[in-house]
């Protein structure tokens, strides 16, 4: 794992080209939605769930056995290309097509033909938690689950609450350099001590002996 680098991108209508149309690319395509990206798949057959995805117009539907694979990625020019339900061989051949058109690939369950790696990932409106593990997917499903018991149930409404407090806060006084970041940490977590949103009043109880250090 120590040459990977989690990063979160941007893929709101940016084309995602999936090579198969099986469970595994339903699966990617349940977890890819929600962000919006442009998304194409290319299969001989795909999933009932696939085919209306496709007669509703969410998504692209191309057929094919993936020895068009150049094609397809010189015409859509994907950001990011995902083999999913393809043999061994067809799969190498993509991944080959790719690294040559310079375009990332993910192979699910295939490291070696990999050059990016999909994380199991926790959503909640204001707050995202991705999880990268060489263990098994049964140890990754286990992980996910105790962060998810652990997360305060009013996790996004406190984050939605301290949305533009530096601004309110500015507004009373100039503080100094890493001030701020004291007074928002012992809000958050007086916050999440109490599972709730922090009243006005009780906000400014705690910035109170930061702002006598400012003036």
């Amino acid at each position: 794992m120590s040459h990977y680098y989690p990063l979160y991108v941007n893929i709101e209508k940016r084309p995602i080209l999936i090579f198969g149309g099986g469970n595994n690319a339903r699966e990617k395509i349940e977890k890819l939605m929600p962000c919006g990206p442009a998304l194409t798949i290319a299969a001989e057959k795909v999933t009932p769930s696939i085919k209306k995805l496709g007669e509703e117009g969410k998504i692209a539907l191309i057929r094919s056995n993936g020895s068009d694979a150049q094609v397809l990625i010189s015409r859509l020019h994907p950001l990011l290309v995902i083999i999913a339900d393809v043999d061994a061989d067809q799969a190498t051949g993509i991944f080959q097509v790719c690294r040559k058109s310079g375009i990332e690939v993910h192979t699910v369950n295939n490291r070696d033909l990999s050059t990016v790696l999909l994380p199991s990932v926790i959503w909640r409106k204001h707050l995202s938690v991705a999880i990268f593990s060489q263990a098994s997917s049964t140890a990754v499903t286990r992980i996910r689950e105790h962060i998810e018991r652990s997360l305060p149930s009013a996790i996004d409404s406190i984050l939605e609450n301290l949305e533009g407090l530096r601004k309110k806060m500015k507004e009373k006084v100039d503080f100094k350099p890493g001030q701020f970041a004291a007074i928002y940490g012992d809000i958050f977590n007086a916050a999440l001590r109490e599972n709730r949103i922090l009243s006005a009043g009780e906000m400014a109880q705690i910035m109170e002996k930061y702002i006598d250090e400012a003036k």
